[in-house]
């Protein structure tokens, strides 16, 4: 299956990892999570709701920061940017609306409460990126 957005992180300002969904097994989500901070304390420039992007070799990155969490998901260089935003966008509304402004301020660096829900959000994210795949494909 051909999908739009690959690996998904979602961390904390501090650099903490609260979700990740990895395909790739080799990326290390904290060794990651320290690369996006300091890539993020050198260059300053990831703006709220503004993506930013890089590429590593042949994986091209977005990041999209929204109420001080970053959402992170690489993606394949053939992949148009366009596709990526509203796919990663689908996945911050559906975080947004599990991770409720309540439940986010019981936040206190323990990854329990984002745990307890994890399998749910899981479970919604796979079912909105199917259909986005379903959807692109019917488009080619």
């Amino acid at each position: 299956m051909n999908k739009t957005l690959e690996d998904i992180w979602i961390m904390t300002e501090e650099g903490q990892i609260i979700f990740d969904r990895i395909f790739n097994k080799n990326i290390n989500p904290e060794i990651f999570a320290g690369f996006i901070s300091g890539l993020n304390f050198l260059t300053l420039q990831i703006e709220k709701d503004k993506p930013s992007k890089f590429k590593i070799k042949n994986r091209k990155f977005i990041i999209i920061k929204k109420k001080n969490l970053f959402f992170i998901s690489n993606y394949s260089r053939r992949i148009k940017i366009k596709m990526v935003k509203i796919e990663l966008n689908s996945v911050i509304k559906s975080f947004f609306k599990i991770y409720t402004s309540e439940v986010l301020s019981l936040f206190n660096g323990n990854n329990d409460i984002f745990e307890i829900y994890a399998k749910e959000f899981l479970k919604k994210i796979n079912r909105s990126l199917n259909k986005f795949n379903e959807f692109w494909k019917g488009l080619k």
